[in-house]
């Protein structure tokens, strides 16, 4: 059953990330609809997306344990819920500061986020030429699959949260 749903959620990835005609393939479709889900050609993460009032909603929900997660909860909070294109590291923490849950040194983890494979965060500018310059980050496809994942909904990302300049890696 396990391996059936993580087979659902690779081909419903596969047809979002490479532009399939709208609809997901039969078996996949029939295998959503067995498992209670809607089969109407939308995937489970574009119909199951709740709305947070707030970030302290979506950490709760989240439940970060490590730095890595916390560093992309925030920027999932940033970049799709309040809808910024783009989102520094100092946004983040403040955030994370706001709920007593701080890192201090979130350069760290956001380098981690990006050292991951695939990455789970892009580094997109930096402004100033010292080590400590304000960096601007964006959450890859993989980084936005993750955050979902720990909020419980599909691994699939919907084509609004799709980062589609991503870069495949090997």
């Amino acid at each position: 059953m396990e391996d059936e749903q993580a087979r659902i959620r690779v081909l419903g990835y596969a047809n979002a990330r490479f532009g399939g005609a709208g609809q997901e393939p039969r078996r996949v479709q029939h295998a959503l609809q067995v498992a209670g889900q809607p089969g109407n050609g939308q995937s489970q993460a574009e119909t199951a997306d709740p709305n947070f009032s707030g970030f302290v909603d979506l950490f709760d929900k989240a439940n970060p344990a490590t730095n890595v997660d916390r560093a992309l909860v925030a920027g999932y909070w940033l970049q799709f819920c309040t809808k910024q294109a783009s989102w520094t590291g100092q946004q983040a923490n403040n955030l994370l500061k706001d709920l007593g849950h701080g890192l201090d040194n979130i350069t760290h983890a956001t380098t981690a986020a990006q050292r991951h494979k695939p990455a789970l965060i892009r580094q997109i500018s930096k402004a100033g030429k010292s080590q400590q310059a304000r960096k601007t980050y964006k959450l890859t496809n993989a980084g936005v699959v993750r955050v979902r994942e720990r909020l419980g909904l599909s691994g699939v990302v919907p084509p609004a949260l799709a980062d589609n300049g991503e870069e495949q890696s090997a």
